[in-house]
């Protein structure tokens, strides 16, 4: 076989290989965040009509509600994959747990719990997605407030 024949016949066929090839492997991931894509809408659309239950305490569990004319008490702030709960009160609320329900999502803290978190300042950790899991999930941060009731928000992720 000479070069120009190499050039003119079994390297286009190499081309053609590796394209296609590289065209697979990108269904193939279009294919994986389609799916995780509709399980995140599920989520969503299921924690629209579920009743969240808390057993691990004696007290109960109080749902969060607005004040009106005021904030949340809690915010999720998020940077790539570092997210920080921000206290947003003017007095210090105990974080007690933070979980992902459904799964899909793990979580590494970057402190223990229960831990104590001042006014402007936030309880951090790292999200990590799991594959084949929900795009968006629901993120539940069970909190202790200065008046002692224990109340549950719900973020998603």
């Amino acid at each position: 076989m000479t070069w120009e024949q190499f050039w003119a016949s079994v390297f286009p066929a190499y081309l053609g290989a590796i394209g296609s090839i590289s065209a697979s492997a990108v269904a193939v991931v279009a294919f994986i965040r389609e799916i995780r894509t509709r399980k995140g809408l599920t989520e969503v659309a299921q924690s629209t009509t579920e009743t969240v239950t808390i057993s691990t305490s004696p007290q109960s569990v109080t749902p969060l509600r607005t004040p009106v004319g005021g904030t949340e008490p809690l915010e999720l702030v998020t940077h790539g994959r570092q997210t920080v709960v921000r206290n947003l009160t003017q007095l210090p609320v105990e974080i007690i747990d933070i979980r992902v329900p459904s799964g899909g999502k793990a979580l590494t803290l970057r402190s223990a719990f229960p831990g104590t978190v001042e006014p402007g300042e936030g309880f951090g950790f790292i999200v990590h997605d799991l594959l084949g899991g929900p795009a968006i999930a629901a993120l539940l941060v069970e909190w202790r407030a200065p008046d002692g009731a224990t109340r549950l928000s719900k973020f998603f992720i």
